[in-house]
């Protein structure tokens, strides 16, 4: 029953469990994202990770927006047919992740197509 301080700086000895953190939420979504593409094309993780620059404020450098998308044009490219991107916004702690997935629209061979 524990909710994480709203302004957290994420301490090496974390508050909730009083003991040292023994885990990184980026390396947990990294991990997640090599199991995921042994089963179908996969790119990224495109993964945000909010580090506080000072008391109150924490940010993640924009640039990293066009890097996983430029993973995601880079997986497409290579396999057409369909590519995920494990993508999300991370603290050390915690985060919020999800897979955008892309499909081709094209029609399948044999088919007739719309032209």
């Amino acid at each position: 029953d524990w909710l994480c301080p709203t302004h957290c700086i994420e301490p090496a000895i974390c508050p909730a469990i009083a003991a040292p953190r023994t885990w990184e939420m980026s390396d947990a979504v990294t991990t997640w994202t090599e199991a995921l593409r042994r089963e179908r094309p996969t790119a990224g993780p495109a993964r945000f990770p909010c580090r506080h620059v000072v008391h109150g404020v924490g940010m993640y450098p924009a640039e990293l927006a066009f890097r996983g998308f430029a993973a995601w044009q880079a997986q497409f490219a290579e396999t057409p047919d369909g590519a995920d991107l494990v993508v999300g916004s991370v603290s050390s702690c915690h985060g919020a992740v999800g897979i955008l997935r892309a499909e081709s629209r094209r029609p399948a061979a044999g088919t007739a197509g719309d032209g």
